[in-house]
């Protein structure tokens, strides 16, 4: 695993819940936590999921330049959970990716707001289409959650599947992006994008999104 050094962790607040954001010498966010009820519980998340080995700087050390950079991440967090459609104006540490879960990634980021697809989907994409389990482990591990929208990839049967912020977390962010989800906990297959219309967007949006 490659060592990123210098890095610090960005906290704030949205709504009473925590989010801390990892960001390395060179303004990149390396990860950040999803919504937590305390500050230890988002650091401890923001750094458990960074692929890299990282060395913290202390905060009272962190730059304006720096902090900018961590607002404008919480700021498109908060705008995005309020139902938004904020644009990244921020740029991604990617290089601690494998290539295996920086194809996961690049395919998920390019999965159009108001649709989802599946695991076994985005394996097949990657020609591998043995792989979905592997793809489960590579997203719950995403670096970015909502910025990588994760919650975007189901179970074949259109039931919800894990999500590390919980399933109600999951339906919510699904709710807020237009997707219907049955009491039962299905989406409807209106909402679902098959392999091969995943392919086709697949080579867009998502490379250009994880390109370090």
């Amino acid at each position: 695993m490659k060592t990123v050094a210098q890095c610090f962790v960005y906290v704030s607040k949205i709504d009473g819940k925590w989010i801390a954001v990892i960001i390395d010498e060179n303004e990149r966010i390396v990860s950040l936590s999803l919504p937590k009820g305390s500050e230890g519980e988002a650091v401890y998340e923001a750094k458990r999921v960074a692929v890299a080995n990282v060395s913290y700087k202390f905060r009272s050390e962190m730059d304006p330049s720096t902090r900018r950079v961590g607002r404008e991440v919480v700021e498109f967090i908060n705008s995005y959970i309020k139902g938004d459609k904020p644009k990244i104006t921020f740029k991604l540490n990617v290089e601690g990716l494998t290539k295996f879960m920086n194809k996961v990634l690049a395919i998920v980021s390019s999965i159009p707001r108001g649709f989802v697809t599946c695991y076994g989907c985005v394996a097949e994409v990657i020609e591998n289409p043995y792989a979905c389990r592997a793809v489960g482990r590579a997203l719950a591990m995403n670096p970015w959650p909502i910025i990588i929208p994760c919650h975007r990839v189901v179970k074949s049967d259109l039931t919800l599947g894990g999500y590390r912020g919980g399933l109600d977390m999951k339906r919510e962010l699904l709710r807020i992006e237009g997707v219907a989800v049955t009491l039962a906990g299905r989406v409807l297959p209106a909402h679902f994008l098959e392999a091969r219309r995943l392919r086709e967007l697949s080579r867009d949006a998502g490379e250009k999104l994880l390109t370090s």
